[in-house]
């Protein structure tokens, strides 16, 4: 018995706060027969007392306990913070919530009245695993779907934080269904286990059909708002909450981005294949942002190939035509697009900017440098930047 609470002790100890419920899941769905012998060393301990006394707490019931009170805090944290349905609440968080107090109890002090109060609440809601397992195996009751639908972004901010919910109340589920086995005499339910198993491997699944979701014109939206909540940020601080949040989307697609602080001088062209993968807003700063659509697949040698085309057309550029402001700012754009049409084959997007304090950035995609390729270049002596970036298609 010593040897399961301590298992179970040292498990839950092992937490990870930002995923409190995979961790719960996991370790009571893996130490299902030692949550059944804490129940029977619960029960065999009442049976010799018979007062509701601190003097019958017990230290290995305590620690185990304590652990269990501190990853449920966790779970019970992320929970408060989200919005449930009424029905749900009343059906699913509110008798949970309760059996897990009356849990505590018996692990604070395993005494008769704690034993009889957990037995008694257990019988009254003796539904309540079916009832999660059908609100959560309906996409229309389910709270990770209702709050994804809501989630026009489709974040993983979003998402992750309803799949660990979700996971932490069913670790939930089968540490009080396994405990109560004892009490009821009913044996482990591993059909409980099984079916969730499969459930949670469904929700996982969903995340798929997000990531295929249009999230695009939700993120121009974003982006004004964005805008107007973060007028007063220099580039900097602007260049790292935009990838933020565009490292929080749940999409394939990798992005370029510029902030840009133009000067009256500035020179700034860009062009891409697409439009529908290109957002630009010029309101307090100018935000750039360009989607790749297919630079997750690629090959590190397409995108190596991508900057050697781009160094010999920026050398025969440099050697054919001077830096002539007013030349570059009537031509440069009919260049930029006919370069990636005759010379720049796998490349959806040019930016070329001079006289410009700014940043450059890539989100969501694997290689620091970015879906393609890009550099930027101080000009000493006015603090001002110039640079490029070719965006693969």
């Amino acid at each position: 018995m010593s040897q399961a609470l301590q298992t179970l002790t040292a498990a839950l100890a092992e937490r990870t706060q930002d995923s409190s419920g995979v961790s719960l899941f996991n370790k009571i769905s893996n130490c299902i027969d030692d949550v059944v012998k804490i129940g029977e060393y619960v029960l065999e301990k009442a049976k010799t007392s018979s007062l509701y006394s601190s003097t019958n707490s017990d230290q290995l019931l305590d620690d185990f306990r304590v652990n269990l009170e501190n990853i449920s805090c966790d779970i019970k944290t992320k929970t408060e913070d989200s919005k449930f349905d009424a029905v749900f609440l009343d059906k699913v968080l509110r008798p949970m919530s309760i059996l897990m107090r009356y849990l505590n109890d018996c692990l604070k002090y395993p005494v008769p009245a704690a034993v009889e109060n957990f037995r008694s609440a257990y019988k009254e809601y003796a539904e309540l695993v079916n009832i999660i397992l059908i609100q959560l195996e309906n996409k229309s009751s389910d709270p990770m779907v209702l709050s994804m639908k809501s989630d026009c972004l489709k974040t993983r901010t979003t998402f992750d934080r309803w799949y660990d919910i979700i996971n932490g109340m069913l670790g939930q589920v089968l540490l009080l269904e396994s405990f109560a086995s004892t009490f009821l005499y009913s044996g482990p339910n591993q059909n409980l286990v099984d079916r969730s198993r499969k459930l949670l491997a469904t929700v996982d699944s969903w995340q798929e059909d997000y990531i295929m979701c249009d999230y695009w014109n939700a993120l121009k939206q974003e982006v004004e708002k964005f805008q107007d909540e973060n007028g007063e940020l220099g580039v900097s601080e602007k260049a790292g909450k935009l990838k933020m949040k565009l490292d929080d989307l749940l999409t394939k697609d990798s992005f370029y981005f510029l902030v840009l602080d133009p000067t009256e001088a500035a020179l700034l062209e860009f062009y891409a294949k697409n439009q529908d993968q290109l957002i630009e807003s010029s309101n307090h700063s100018i935000i750039i942002i360009y989607r790749s659509k297919y630079a997750d697949t690629a090959d590190t040698s397409m995108l190596g190939s991508l900057k050697s085309q781009f160094e010999t057309l920026k050398n025969n550029e440099i050697k054919e035509n001077p830096l002539d402001q007013e030349f570059i700012k009537g031509k440069l754009k009919d260049r930029m697009r006919h370069h990636m049409e005759n010379s720049i084959h796998d490349a959806g997007f040019i930016c070329v900017f001079s006289g410009i304090k700014g940043e450059i950035g890539s989100a969501n995609f694997e290689q620091e440098s970015g879906p393609g390729f890009s550099e930027i270049l101080k000009m000493e002596f006015n603090g001002t930047q110039h640079g490029f970036v070719v965006g693969y298609n």
